[in-house]
């Protein structure tokens, strides 16, 4: 949504994901944001009442205008495919619609003053909003609203849903990856087909996965059990091979419980 990429869905799965509950606390937490902020639309500041009631009714114009532009895109494709929407990047011109709706709004309603014309504020105003919003439409596609569609998607099949590794880069399955390597501030995700670095530390990245998917065998790295092929030196576990042919060395301090987990799991 925010970046232009394309993401097919379903017009059912839309209509879910808006009334689902990870959509609305996103929501409201952008609402709380929002109203501790003055709109930059008008002169003078507005009571809390009155500016909360802006922003209530401006993110309804934003909301209602965006699902119109998807609907024409969806109108637009059904002559070419299909039975999925395909997300394009609409938000410069909702946004500006939603910014003139809102000042008449808030002129209307509050009796507020729009801005006087300038040639440097309106630009100002326009990329500042235009930042904002694109932040949280990168949100909501990126994260929010693909992990929704996993989760449904794979609760529809009976499938069982595939632990996730969330990185400043996007989402990246289990299955995919072979092992995790720190460096420094840095971790190095090498997947079957590609490597990726992330800035983060190893903790925070094995923390979010199941204890049993994979072990961290020493201080700068944690291997994943789908692609551990074996444990050298059996006796002492002191190496284990991963898919791909490289040994990584257990550290002395973690042989026991890689020992211990390893029996426990390759039974």
């Amino acid at each position: 949504m925010a970046n232009g990429d394309e993401l097919a869905f379903t017009t059912c799965e839309l209509y879910s994901f808006l009334t689902s509950r990870r959509f609305l606390s996103a929501l409201a937490l952008v609402f709380v944001i929002l109203v501790a902020t003055d709109p930059p639309l008008f002169q003078e500041s507005l009571p809390i009442l009155e500016r909360a009631a802006f922003w209530l009714v401006t993110i309804i114009f934003y909301v209602v205008l965006l699902l119109a532009g998807l609907a024409g895109v969806k109108l637009y494709n059904l002559r070419r495919d299909d039975k999925a929407i395909v997300l394009p990047f609409i938000s410069v011109p909702v946004l500006c619609i939603t910014a003139l709706l809102a000042v008449g709004f808030g002129v209307s309603a509050f009796g507020a003053h729009a801005p006087e014309a300038s040639v440097t504020r309106a630009p100002i105003i326009l990329a500042t909003s235009l930042v904002a919003s694109q932040c949280f439409e990168f949100v909501i596609a990126k994260w929010i609203f693909v992990e929704h569609l996993r989760e449904s998607r794979s609760a529809s099949e009976g499938k069982p849903i595939e632990p996730l590794l969330v990185t400043s880069g996007g989402s990246i399955p289990l299955s995919s990856i072979l092992y995790l390597e720190a460096r420094e501030h840095y971790v190095d995700i090498v997947q079957v087909d590609r490597l990726v670095t992330v800035r983060s530390t190893l903790s925070a990245l094995t923390n979010q996965l199941p204890a049993d998917a994979g072990f961290r065998v020493h201080r700068s790295f944690w291997v994943a059990k789908s692609t551990l092929q074996s444990a050298q030196n059996t006796a002492a576990f002191k190496d284990v091979r991963v898919s791909g042919g490289r040994s990584i060395p257990v550290a002395r301090s973690r042989q026991k419980d890689f020992r211990d987990w390893y029996q426990e799991n390759f039974r």
